[in-house]
């Protein structure tokens, strides 16, 4: 309700569904502006050694780190990477962090570099 002065010319919620609905070409115009725009980012945990031997490992001793993956329910030793994808679903960049890495660090370096 505290948006209808911004749209007082909008009598219900059906009229508005026609209306946008009666802009696809315009709303297309916009996606092919957009489209070499369009990125997604993804990661996914990439183990070195089991958790439990972990300790035990020299694999990548002191570069990779301990993280946890939601999708998996479980923690585990190893390295994160991080997929950029366009929108032509291709390989944009990729990086690899320790485990705790986020995504949004991966993206922020892309950005820092892209410059």
């Amino acid at each position: 309700m505290h948006w209808l002065p911004f749209f007082y010319k909008l009598t219900s919620r059906s009229s508005f569904a026609k209306q946008t609905s009666n802009l696809w070409h315009i709303k297309q115009q916009l996606q092919e502006r957009l489209d070499h725009q369009c990125y997604i980012v993804d990661s996914f945990p990439m183990t070195t050694a089991h958790f439990e031997r972990a300790n035990e490992s020299s694999n990548f001793k002191g570069e990779a780190g301990y993280g946890f993956c939601a999708s998996k329910s479980e923690t585990y030793y190893g390295f994160k990477e991080h997929l950029l994808i366009n929108d032509k679903r291709n390989i944009a960049n990729l990086t690899l962090t320790q485990a705790l890495g986020s995504k949004r660090e991966a993206v922020w370096e892309w950005v820092r570099n892209k410059k």
